[in-house]
Order: structure tokens, then sequence, then C-alpha cells
């Protein structure tokens, strides 16, 4: 049995193909460029949460590490109801977030009333 074997000649100037090689880098340089995180809660007062670790102010602003994992953001505060929800750091995030007041205060604390006014006519 003959097998015949060819070898493609090799051009002076051609430059070897690497579209699939680069496509490949490109992706593997976004994915690793960070985002920006940005989260801002009322009452100013409140705690912001990513992943049960508080971060250190409200509102906050910073770069994460660019990923597809699911993370818990969670804002408390003394008086108010929480709020969490879940958010993948795959693109930018911007949250801005306004807690309601609790309707059931806290054992031991103190509920929350509006100041007195007085009426405009006199009244003392």
């Amino acid at each position: 049995m003959l097998v015949a074997c060819t070898r493609a000649r090799k051009e002076p100037d051609a430059k070897p193909t690497v579209e699939s090689t680069s496509a490949a880098s490109s992706a593997a340089v976004h994915a690793a460029e960070p985002i920006v995180v940005s989260i801002d809660a009322l009452p100013l007062a409140a705690t912001i949460f990513v992943d049960d670790v508080a971060l250190a102010s409200n509102p906050y602003e910073a770069e994460r590490p660019r990923d597809a994992r699911s993370h818990v953001i969670r804002i408390e505060a003394p008086g108010y109801e929480p709020r969490s929800s879940r958010v993948a750091f795959s693109a930018p995030v911007q949250m801005h977030v306004e807690l309601v007041p609790s309707p059931h205060p806290a054992a031991g604390s103190a509920a929350v009333r509006p100041p007195a006014t007085r009426s405009a006519i006199g009244a003392p």
C-alpha cells in the first residue's frame, strides 16, 4: 500500500492565524476587568452588607472583581425593615434602596415619633 503525503509550502510573508486565540484572550481579559459597585441606602445610618460582610460606608462605591456568582446585598437599620437582593457582579452594579420603617419596633428600642407641633394661632 502506498500513501501519498504532501507538505504545505510555507509562504515567506504568511502570518499564522490567531483569530480564535485573540477572541479567547479578549474574553479572558474582559472577564478579569473589575466592575464598579455603587450602593446607597436611606436612612444614611443604614449598614450595607455584601455576602454577610458589613461595608465601611453608606453610600458605598468600589471596584470589585467581575464574576457571575450570585452575591447577596443586604441593608439594615434599627427601626426599619431590612431589605436584601441577589446580584451578579458580571456588569457594573448601581443600587439605591430606601428602607421602610418597621411597623413593630424591636424590643428595647424606643418608638420613633414625629416632633410635636404647635398651633400657629396662640396655642401654648
